[in-house]
């Protein structure tokens, strides 16, 4: 895997990107992937409701750290 230099590439987090994720796992119909799909869907959310909690706003997408 090489480092493309794009927003949407390392270390940045897109929503499409995150829901495109979740949504293969989940339709997947392994149970190990679909526990996987809610672990990235519930770490999405209280990510993005954290950033809310402090910046009041909702950002366009998220650094991953």
């Amino acid at each position: 895997m090489e480092h493309s230099g794009e927003q949407w590439d390392y270390p940045n987090a897109w929503p499409p990107l995150q829901y495109m994720v979740v949504t293969g796992l989940a339709d997947s119909g392994q149970p190990q992937a679909m526990r996987y799909a809610s672990e990235v869907a519930t770490k999405w959310v209280r990510s993005n409701f954290e950033v809310w909690k402090d910046k009041t706003a909702m950002l366009e997408k998220l650094l991953r750290n």
